[in-house]
Formats: structure tokens, C-alpha cells, sequence
């Protein structure tokens, strides 16, 4: 245990980003250096975090068929990766660096409709302490969002929420 420092609920924070958009109007946007997040302790000297370790990455897929043949969907892939076990004086568990990238966006479709439109939307929720005063574990949450809307004026969504955490445990993930 940390000598000299006492950890409590308020020691997390984020100094990454908000949230930001991946994809827009089927472009990959990027500068992933700006599109990042964290949850490190609340502290000045926070960069002497040790012991970190790369989580188990998680996919996020986004499909949509329009009409009636293979020719007509619309696909795209993303990847949550993260670092996580970053400890601090010898207690709690962080998340020194997370993001999110485009792994794949197939064409096929927007060949066919030119005025489709992919967005996909990134927001980072958190940080929370899902541990003790004592021995704090980072979580951050992150809502991934696609939204595709076609020449016709239909619209397709998917969302997922996916949980992340310092002590490196499975992700949380939802999808809808």
C-alpha cells in the first residue's frame, strides 16, 4: 500500500478526450493522438505509473443491409484498444491510454449509393472507482455510435457501450 498518499474516490481522473468522431460522411478521420482517454490518479507527478499492461482489445461491427442482395450492405469494423494494471505507489489500478480505431469500412455499397452516409460517433464516460478508497480500479466507459443514413432519407443505428477496467478484467460490453 502506498506510503505517505492516501487514495480515495476522488484520486481518478480523465485527461484524455470527451469523446469525437471516428467516421464522418464515410471518411475516417484522424488524429489518433488527440482521440484518446484515461483514467490516471489525480495527481501531479501521474505519469509515474508503472506496470501497465494491454488489455483484451474489443471489436465493434456494424452491419446493414438496404435491400435485397450482398451487393446492398453497408459494413464497418472499429477496435477498442487499451492499456490497463497501471499502478501508482504501489496501490490502485489505472487505465493510462485507451482508444478507438476503424479497423475496416467496406466501400461495396456506398460504389452502388454514393449518397449513403456512415458516421460513427465516439463518447468516453467516466472515469469511475469501481474498487475501494484504499485500492481504487479505474473504469471507463465508452459509447460507440454508427449511424448511417441512405439517399432515400432512411436512417440505420447501432450503439454499443463497452465498460473498461484497470485491474484488467473482461470488458463490459452492451450492444443495441
Amino acid at each position: 500500500m502506498a506510503t505517505g498518499y492516501e487514495l480515495a474516490w476522488d484520486v481518478v481522473k480523465t485527461i484524455g478526450s470527451a469523446g469525437w468522431d471516428l467516421v464522418v460522411s464515410n471518411q475516417k478521420l484522424g488524429n489518433l493522438e488527440s482521440q484518446q482517454a484515461n483514467a490516471v490518479p489525480n495527481v501531479e507527478d501521474w505519469r509515474n505509473l508503472y506496470g501497465s499492461d494491454h488489455g483484451t482489445p474489443v471489436d465493434m461491427r456494424y452491419e446493414q443491409g438496404w435491400y435485397f442482395t450482398s451487393d446492398d450492405t453497408t459494413r464497418a469494423h472499429v477496435r477498442l484498444y487499451y492499456t490497463c494494471k497501471a499502478r501508482y505507489q504501489e496501490a490502485g489500478w489505472y487505465i493510462p491510454n485507451a482508444w478507438v480505431d476503424v479497423v475496416d469500412i467496406d466501400p461495396t455499397y456506398w460504389n452502388l449509393a454514393p449518397d449513403n452516409e456512415l458516421n460513427i460517433k465516439v463518447q468516453v464516460h467516466g472515469p469511475e472507482n469501481v474498487g475501494t478508497p484504499q485500492e481504487p480500479i479505474a473504469a471507463l466507459g465508452f459509447s460507440v455510435n454508427f449511424v448511417e443514413r441512405s439517399a432515400v432519407g432512411e436512417e440505420a443505428h447501432k450503439h454499443y457501450m463497452v465498460w473498461i477496467y484497470g485491474d484488467g478484467r473482461d470488458a463490459y460490453v452492451t450492444e443495441g
